[in-house]
């Protein structure tokens, strides 16, 4: 199946929170689990899927009655993070919380150390949900006809951050880019949480993330949403 660029960051745009948990193999151990389970987050603290992530290992490890511990492997657009579930024992102890990237990445990145359907077995789908443009309270920019007038006016002026090259936030803010014909400068990072302390910071004009992400520091007005990528309003 080919794709165009542009089909790619429709992709993007649409799998705006997927979480996924995936593991080499289901475990079969009668007693499972009889230890700790890890959960590989391939993204930095702080971000939404780090968030997802801290929220169900506490619920998952009352269920469970063993503690599932956060282990962040960020960097690399989720692929280090991946690769080491894909290389762990198939004995059900080591998951990994990951987003779309995991879909997105077996057909943009070449050379993957793994094989996403081969090596990893997807359990279930954690949320979705749309991404979300925000900018600091202080900011001029009070809607998307605010970030194209000045985007317009100045290309290369302004940057948005990013949790990571390939991410679907990356790809929704370049199809927003494509669309709209517009030069904004991109800079990933290796999750969300250091490109909101980036943008708090005065270090970035915009942010693309995933409405989840943010929704604690919409609600608390350190970042203010200017858009959604989807057709109905958000509790943001």
């Amino acid at each position: 199946m080919t794709m165009s660029r542009r089909d790619w960051l429709r992709l993007g745009l649409a799998q705006a929170c997927s979480g996924l948990a995936a593991l080499p193999a289901l475990a079969t151990e009668a007693s499972f689990p009889s230890r700790p389970i890890r959960v590989v987050v391939p993204f930095a603290a702080g971000g939404g899927t780090d968030v997802v992530g801290r929220e169900l290992a506490q619920l998952m490890s009352t269920e469970l009655g063993q503690p599932l511990v956060i282990d962040n492997r960020a960097g690399g657009g989720t692929v280090p993070g991946s690769d080491l579930v894909a290389k762990a024992p198939p004995d059900g102890y080591t998951l990994l919380l990951t987003t779309s990237a995991l879909a997105i990445n077996a057909s943009l990145v070449k050379g993957l150390p793994y094989d996403t359907l081969r090596d990893l077995t997807g359990v279930a789908r954690i949320c979705h949900g749309p991404n979300v443009i925000v900018v600091r309270p202080d900011s001029p920019h009070r809607s998307v006809a605010d970030i194209i007038r000045d985007a317009k006016a100045a290309p290369g002026a302004l940057s948005y951050g990013s949790s990571g090259n390939g991410s679907a936030v990356h790809l929704a803010a370049e199809l927003f880019k494509l669309t709209a014909g517009l030069d904004i400068i991109h800079v990933p990072y290796r999750g969300a949480g250091p490109a909101y302390t980036d943008l708090l910071g005065g270090r970035l004009d915009m942010v693309f993330a995933t409405a989840g992400g943010v929704a604690n520091l919409v609600k608390s007005n350190r970042l203010r949403a200017v858009a959604l990528t989807s057709p109905q309003r958000s509790g943001l």
